[in-house]
């Protein structure tokens, strides 16, 4: 099997994975073609788990990460999807959908649902204990040798036993034989009919069924929980607490929040009283005399009658069927990966890109989508262009600029440490993880992109600038070579103060007028040294953008020193009063520092430290 990997965009062949523990598979695309199960799996398709292993062949196997997607995130990022889909139809984009989990989702997910509120009513009742304890059993009768006084049915088969092991024989006289053993019936009770079975497998999957439940619920809890102590945060800027705080007042007000979350108590403690009866019932009677192989049923019963008629059973016969309405049922291969494709394709393709045009609105950007129906978008602000675009073959997204691209791969699991290694290894590789929020930071470039993340586009604002102003730093702190230079060049640098000229190398220290520019690029003309104009505009282009605010785009007091090409800067809107810096040390090594005044730790787009 051949596979691409979406991090590092070069082919494998899949036995090269055999060697690891575990893998995430939405990490690669099938190279060509795959036949799986008599279903054809597309060429540059994601790489397809099937319950946890991918099979290579009868002796090969890869095992794979499982993510822990619950119901709430996946119908969240459905129901959102759509959404974006309908807003790229029109421009310009600005109504872009809330990314949280809508309020919709957390109606509909925190009520009781009927198969709950079945499940009580039956163990209230008792039909559940009784079976445990009084099941129903079948007469069983098995052959056995024993004893003659033991003996209470004679088997069928009991003389031909005697005449051919004589070993059994007591005392043999001229009338017959006597024996000493003899081959009987022995009954025993049966537990293993049908309906038994039917009960132990329903316990199983009732007992799944509650923990996911449960685990949904509490995900949400701890969300809504987290929502209402963001207003509290003393170690957050309060313009970042701000903005969370109004990201999630779109989809939930403060009174409705607390509301809901009073309903998810009730139906956290009712789901967990639920799974508390079910261990119960498992630990003891019935469920513990059948042997394991034995609890499992194909999905559509049988309708015995014991099932539709006996005053206990027919409530099994009522509980599965409520579970394979709320498809708990197992589904086919093809429907598996129907559904996991559709899921993919709204997490990639439409969740994945809406968090990514939050975080360019949110920095004053255009968005202006390129044809009708191509994934190619143009992005704008100042003198700051991008084309985003989306890769059909490696679900990957590009961010393509005149100085590289940065490619944001979203991947809908968990992320491994292969994975964040390849991070350390490529400075324009971005990763949107589905995953847990513990590996949330463990990286400056893994955001955790999930409906029930608050900063997921605070995050990425955070990459982005770094990305965009990065090159542009080192642009500024770096003195022209422009080889020979002509003396009528050199004469007209002398007109003005704003560049400098020490040995052949030119370095701007401040803003030309366009006067200016326009002088020197008829001068250099004119000696054809067309090039060193156009070295110069460049870096004069990149001047630019430092001497306005990264974050408002306002005029910034900039402040330059030369001696070590450095500055310091303050952005005169006092709404945004950020202040910035690039310094250096002793070693030459330079960093960006931003920040907005105060005491606080969590700061966002307000507080940015990175190496140029």
């Amino acid at each position: 099997m051949k596979l691409i990997d979406r991090l590092t965009q070069q082919s494998l062949q899949a036995e090269e994975l055999l060697h690891l523990d575990a893998i995430v598979p939405e990490r690669y695309v099938l190279e060509q073609d795959e036949k799986i199960q008599s279903v054809t799996l597309p060429k540059f398709s994601f790489l397809f788990a099937n319950g946890g292993t991918v099979r290579l062949n009868s002796s090969k196997t890869l095992h794979t990460y499982i993510p822990d997607i619950t119901l709430t995130i996946i119908e969240s990022i459905k129901y959102i999807s759509e959404l974006v889909k309908a807003c790229c139809i029109e421009e310009p984009f600005q109504n872009l959908p809330n990314p949280l989990v809508p309020n919709s989702v957390f109606d509909s997910e925190t009520q009781l649902k009927p198969l709950e509120r079945m499940l009580q009513d039956v163990i209230e009742k008792g039909h559940l204990h009784h079976i445990a304890y009084n099941p129903r059993m079948d007469m069983r009768y098995d052959e056995e040798l024993v004893d003659v006084s033991r003996a209470k049915k004679i088997s069928n088969n009991a003389h031909r036993y005697l005449a051919g092991h004589s070993e059994t024989w007591q005392q043999r006289s001229l009338v017959g034989i006597r024996p000493k053993k003899v081959l009987a019936k022995v009954s025993d009770d049966e537990m293993l009919i049908y309906e038994n079975k039917v009960f132990a497998q329903l316990l199983d999957k009732l007992r799944f069924y509650v923990a996911s439940r449960l685990n949904d619920l509490v995900e949400q809890q701890a969300n809504l929980q987290a929502a209402l102590n963001l207003g509290d945060s003393s170690d957050t800027y309060y313009k970042l607490r701000n903005q969370l705080c109004e990201l999630w007042a779109e989809n939930l007000t403060t009174d409705e929040t607390e509301s809901i979350l009073s309903q998810l108590e009730e139906t956290i403690l009712y789901n967990q009283q639920l799974l508390s009866t079910i261990k119960t019932l498992q630990s003891s009677g019935l469920y513990v005399q059948i042997p394991p192989p034995h609890r499992k049923v194909a999905d559509q019963l049988h309708k015995t009658n014991i099932l539709n008629y006996d005053q206990h059973y027919r409530h099994l016969n009522r509980l599965w069927s409520m579970l394979y309405e709320q498809k708990n049922k197992t589904p086919s291969f093809k429907e598996k990966i129907e559904s996991y494709w559709e899921f993919q394709h709204d997490y990639v393709e439409e969740y994945s890109l809406l968090i990514i045009f939050k975080a360019f609105s949110s920095l004053g950007f255009q968005i202006h989508k390129i044809g009708d129906q191509s994934s190619i978008y143009s992005i704008q602000r100042g003198g700051l262009n991008f084309i985003l675009k989306l890769d059909e073959e490696l679900k990957v997204w590009k961010m393509s600029s005149q100085r590289g691209v940065l490619n944001i791969v979203p991947i809908a699991n968990d992320i491994d440490e292969r994975s964040l290694e390849e991070l350390e290894h490529d400075p324009n590789l971005v990763i949107f993880s589905l995953g847990i929020e513990e590996m949330f930071n463990q990286s400056d470039r893994l955001v955790w992109v999930n409906p029930f993340n608050f900063e997921a586009v605070e995050k990425f604002v955070v990459i982005l600038l770094e990305w965009i102003y990065k090159p542009i730093l080192q642009s500024y702190s770096k003195a022209l070579q422009l080889g020979r230079i002509p003396q009528s060049v050199k004469n007209e640098f002398g007109f003005h103060t704003y560049i400098m000229n020490n040995d052949e190398q030119i370095q701007l220290v401040n803003v030309l007028s366009s006067q200016q520019l326009s002088t020197l690029e008829s001068v250099c003309a004119a000696s054809n040294t067309e090039h060193i104009y156009q070295a110069i505009k460049k870096q004069h282009d990149d001047y630019l953008n430092i001497t306005h605010c990264p974050i408002c785009l306002s005029k910034a007091d900039f402040k330059s020193r030369p001696s070590n090409q450095t500055f310091i800067a303050e952005c005169m809107n006092l709404e945004c009063g950020v202040n910035y810096k690039l310094v250096s040390n002793a070693n030459q090594d330079k960093k960006f520092h931003l920040q907005a005044a105060g005491d606080w730790i969590n700061g966002g787009r307000w507080l940015i430290n990175f190496k140029v």
